[in-house]
């Protein structure tokens, strides 16, 4: 049978554009601490007749002292861009979380996040160069090995998806999944079952689903997707 009879759609989008967990940051407010200084003073009486030339005075020298700028916390930049991300206006997001990255170049997640904007636009190439720096900086960063997977599998490399993928689910379970709101290791299994399927390889296919299943039994996709599977009938060839 056709892998294409049995391959239900990958992931819905708003599945397959990865969702996180927005981290809102909370925007101090910063009053403005500047008071208008009033001088308020008697008038000169200047006398009739003078005696003497009065002596020129000095104009007073302007205070050179530079203004410093305060610096904007990354996070307000990722607030942002997270707003925009929401708004789907994923030029301007990536704009703010370029901004949090030129504060601090070694900010993980704001290159994750321009990675899935980058997906979100269809710019695989560039969403596959985020998610790799952001792997650069954080070996860790699961959320990066199952992003730049999904960009692989979608860009039809499907056996660079099962590796990043499998790369994931190796890293230890103590690792903080600082972007996910979702059962993540359910989901990674799923989407790698899915790679798998495109790889004809059913069995493995299956193990996964079921892995996903084991770990959140309400999973529907995953229990749709085994069923699948399993009616096929080409596990039986």
């Amino acid at each position: 049978m056709s892998i294409k009879l049995i391959l239900i759609p990958i992931i819905s989008i708003t599945m397959m554009l990865l969702p996180s967990c927005i981290y809102q940051s909370q925007q101090e407010n910063q009053p403005d601490n500047v008071t208008t200084s009033i001088i308020v003073g008697e008038p000169t009486v200047i006398p009739a007749t003078p005696t003497k030339t009065p002596k020129p005075v000095p104009s007073a020298q302007t205070d050179t002292t530079k203004i410093k700028t305060p610096v904007i916390s990354p996070e307000i930049h990722i607030s942002r861009g997270d707003a925009s991300f929401q708004s789907q206006s994923y030029q301007e997001s990536i704009l703010h979380y370029q901004s949090a990255i030129k504060i601090d170049p070694n900010h993980d997640r704001a290159y994750h996040k321009i990675g899935i904007a980058y997906f979100n636009l269809g710019l695989y190439e560039r969403a596959i160069e985020y998610y790799s720096k952001a792997i650069d900086i954080n070996p860790n960063k699961i959320e990066a090995y199952h992003g730049r997977g999904i960009v692989y599998h979608m860009m039809s490399n499907h056996q660079k998806g099962v590796d990043d993928l499998t790369k994931a689910l190796e890293i230890d379970d103590s690792v903080k999944v600082t972007d996910s709101m979702f059962p993540f290791r359910a989901n990674i299994y799923h989407n790698r079952g899915f790679m798998y399927l495109h790889l004809e390889e059913y069995q493995n296919a299956l193990a996964d689903f079921e892995k996903a299943i084991a770990i959140n039994p309400s999973y529907t996709q995953a229990i749709n997707s085994r069923k699948a599977l399993l009616d096929s009938g080409i596990l039986n060839n």
